[in-house]
């Protein structure tokens, strides 16, 4: 979200607030209020909000101010930052997922936090860093997860194929494996940021960058992207399919390859066993078939702007408390297929999700998605997933829609 955006929000949240008979805008530092409460805002649902409040329980044990969770929705989480800051009711911490960080930071709702004794190299760079803003670290990773390729292992060796690994790879592999009744491969494509988060990986592989979505890199990576769609060897079904779905299609043979998340590894391989399907993993692919450099996902807890003095220092407490609480980080992965990036925990959750060695890999190679667009991100991702089913639909020939998606972003549509 560019500045002019930013200001739009907190302009239409003073608005709001002003009819409620709160005109204070903004608020600005604020002194201790007798140990709390301090709000996390938090869009975790269902089991996530028990688990999370049990650790929150510990931060209000060790630091004497009472932690309380506000759940929102995800799509709402964003603009309700906004609002309660420019309310004076900003929350003390924000749990939300690691791409609005920078756009949070940018429109003055985020406090950076201290990080004490902590050590950056305890942790997989390109997660740390999605905490920061312009060098000043404003939270920290609590967990990560990712997109992987998976494939039915039985249908890859009759085929004489190996796990694919560059552009070529994977469209030889989709092709010959599409069938009467079965599809060589599978993505998401539902427009939003599932679909623009699952493409990055083949943008940056073909030297591309997404603050030029119009570069001939761009155009060249979005028509591999879109072509399983055209070329038949993908399901149309895959435009309203979300991970969920696919894995339900790759475990009963439907579909051979497919790239999905992490989070839906468990149920995928469970499902297959049922069906006598083995399951094989593999990296993202690039185009070349070198280590990809891929996005992640995930949330970070952040401090929030509203909150100074000792209460900051809590929050501050409490934020690295939860990254690096082994045995917390390892419950979150059995629950969400999430890994940690913070090293020692990584290292004892692999032991009992050894299927996340995947996206350790990975990780590795990793990109934040806001590195190279800041708080413009959130104007790129949406024109990018428009621009991508454009193409697989054949509304729009590559250039002619990565043109308008370049031109679209930079006015922060």
């Amino acid at each position: 979200m560019n500045k002019l955006a930013v200001a739009a929000v907190m302009a239409a949240a003073l608005a709001v607030t002003a009819c409620g008979g709160n005109a204070s805008g903004p608020a600005g530092p604020q002194e201790p209020k007798d140990k709390g409460p301090l709000v996390v805002l938090t869009y975790a649902q269902g089991d996530q909000l028990p688990m999370y409040q049990e650790f929150f329980d510990k931060c209000s044990a060790d630091t004497g101010y009472k932690f309380e969770q506000l759940q929102v929705d995800s799509e709402n989480i964003f603009n309700k930052a906004i609002q309660l800051t420019a309310s004076g009711d900003g929350p003390a911490a924000i749990l939300a997922d690691n791409q609005m960080v920078a756009g949070l930071a940018n429109a003055g709702v985020l406090s950076p936090i201290s990080i004490g004794d902590l050590d950056p190299n305890d942790f997989v760079e390109g997660p740390f860093k999605s905490g920061q803003f312009e060098g000043r670290q404003y939270g920290l990773p609590v967990g990560n997860n990712g997109e992987v390729v998976v494939y039915n292992k039985g249908l890859l060796d009759e085929a004489g194929l190996e796990a694919p690994k560059s552009w070529a790879d994977l469209t030889e592999a989709a092709k010959k494996l599409t069938t009467d009744g079965r599809y060589g491969f599978a993505q998401t494509f539902v427009a939003g940021e599932t679909l623009s988060w699952n493409f990055w990986a083949q943008l940056w592989s073909a030297g591309g960058s997404i603050a030029d979505l119009g570069s001939p890199e761009a155009v060249e990576a979005a028509t591999f992207w879109a072509s399983f769609l055209k070329d038949g060897y993908a399901p149309q079904a895959q435009l309203q399919w979300q991970s969920t779905d696919i894995i339900g299609e790759v475990a009963a043979g439907r579909v051979a390859m497919a790239q999905v998340g992490t989070w839906t590894l468990s149920n995928l391989l469970e499902q297959a066993k049922a069906n006598g399907i083995e399951i094989g993993m593999t990296t993202q692919v690039s185009k070349d078939g070198s280590a990809p450099i891929v996005p992640f996902g995930g949330e970070v807890l952040s401090a929030g702007s509203s909150v100074s003095g000792d209460e900051l220092q809590a929050v501050s407490e409490c934020i690295v408390s939860w990254s690096t609480d082994v045995e917390g980080l390892v419950k979150r992965t059995k629950l969400l297929g999430y890994l940690p990036s913070y090293i020692p925990a990584q290292e004892a959750a692999l032991r009992e999700s050894p299927f996340l060695t995947v996206l350790s890999e990975q990780l590795k190679t990793s990109r934040g998605r806001t590195e190279e667009v800041g708080a413009d991100y959130q104007s790129r991702t949406l024109a990018i997933s428009t621009a991508l089913q454009k193409i697989a639909t054949g509304d729009a020939t590559a250039q002619d829609a990565m043109t308008e998606a370049q031109a679209s972003a930079a006015k922060g549509e």
